[in-house]
């Protein structure tokens, strides 16, 4: 697919790719247009300044393995490639009881899509996953977490920290290791990794936040026009909740976008919007994904009613702060009605978190290498359907 593509369906594609050239070249931080627009960007490689202020806002760290293609695409593609699926691999790997269901994530056709590109997407779902798969891997653990888990813990939440803002939340996870040892021993020292963690997490934020407060999010509108949206929208917050209320149940053909219903429909089609699967590619690989994910699902409440209610919130406001930094982007303009421009693709981090509210039904195979089989043929089907799909030539 890297080499022979002939559908790059990767949203954004060319403004990724500006910037990480011009992270390559040395510049860490998107540079002001010279012509005093008010744009972001960088210049090409062929010394023409490019504007891509949606991407000029995303930290080095989400286009590292790209980095290491010098500058050369299809190596800078392979390099992401190989690296985010390493590191999902390791995500499924120590995520124990959730192994199934991590295997199932990882093998989704939009979560696979999302890692062939240099783009901020694959770093961010790669660590994502991993960032959850660790956190639940140290919830397993029957005794006493070592000073090096914890010393790693942290670490991983400074990285959270500078990859997709939404993100930050999920560093809410850690607060289940006390809820989960409570009475038990070296709980206090769990509580203070926990406010470390989470102090880690807001901090790396907070900075990259400020050394890019003055780029403006989206080519829609400039810095001046960023702050009045965010300042509308914190004036009219009930108009916010009614937004994302509206945007999470109307039909999406009803939007006045044609565009709307290819965004809301990438979980079932890869990403998009070049080459929409069709379902005789995707069904057979989602069947087993879903098979996967309901078997993994352990049903267990860790850290109690507290701890669910904080999984609880941890969705709720993945999804709340999607739609508001969407919206002010746009400028709010869409305030009080369907929040343009969402899609399913934001959502990928999110798909290891809901495991944990899951119930485990008792899903279980009483013939397993007749089960490893379908599996095996159905994956190998709709990846090499996916493979067709986008290097043969469609009229």
């Amino acid at each position: 697919m890297i080499v022979f593509d002939k559908r790059r369906s990767w949203p954004d594609y060319q403004d990724h790719w500006h910037r990480v050239l011009q992270i390559v070249s040395g510049h860490l931080l998107a540079q002001p247009n010279p012509d005093g627009s008010g744009g972001y960007g960088g210049l090409d490689s062929n010394g023409v300044f490019q504007v891509f202020n949606n991407t000029a806002i995303n930290s080095p760290l989400v286009y590292f393995p790209a980095v290491l293609g010098c500058g050369h695409q299809r190596l800078a593609a392979l390099f992401t490639l190989i690296i985010c699926a390493l590191t999902i691999a390791v995500g499924i790997r120590i995520s124990g009881l959730y192994s199934p269901a991590f295997l199932g994530i990882g093998l989704l056709p939009i979560v696979f899509t999302s890692i062939c590109w240099p783009s901020a997407d694959a770093v961010t779902n790669a660590f994502s996953i991993v960032f959850v798969a660790y956190v639940l891997s140290l919830l397993q653990q029957a005794g006493p977490l070592k000073r090096r888990s914890l010393i790693v813990l942290c670490c991983m939440s400074i990285l959270l920290g500078f990859i997709k803002i939404t993100c930050v939340i999920l560093v809410l996870l850690v607060w289940l290791l006390p809820l989960s040892r409570k009475g038990k021993d070296k709980a206090k020292i769990l509580w203070s990794v926990a406010v470390l963690s989470t102090a880690c997490t807001i901090s790396a934020s907070l900075t990259w936040m400020f050394l890019t407060s003055q780029i403006p999010p989206s080519a829609v509108i400039d810095q001046h026009g960023f702050v009045l949206a965010k300042n509308r929208i914190l004036q009219h917050p009930f108009l916010m909740i009614r937004s994302l209320a509206i945007s999470f149940i109307q039909p999406i053909n009803t939007t006045g976008d044609s565009h709307d219903i290819e965004r809301n429909v990438q979980l079932f089609t890869g990403i998009g919007p070049d080459a929409l699967l069709p379902a005789g590619v995707v069904v057979p690989v989602l069947i087993v994904c879903c098979l996967l994910i309901i078997k993994g699902c352990a049903g267990i409440h860790h850290g109690g009613r507290i701890g669910f209610m904080v999984v609880v919130f941890i969705v709720l406001a993945f999804f709340a702060l999607t739609g508001t930094g969407l919206e002010s982007s746009w400028g709010s303009r869409s305030l009080g009605k369907y929040i343009g421009g969402l899609q399913s693709r934001y959502y990928i981090p999110l798909y290891s978190v809901l495991v944990l509210l899951m119930p485990n039904i008792g899903i279980h195979f009483d013939r397993p290498k007749v089960m490893r089989k379908v599996v095996a043929v159905f994956v190998v089907w709709s990846y090499v359907g996916m493979l067709l799909a986008h290097c043969l030539v469609f009229q």
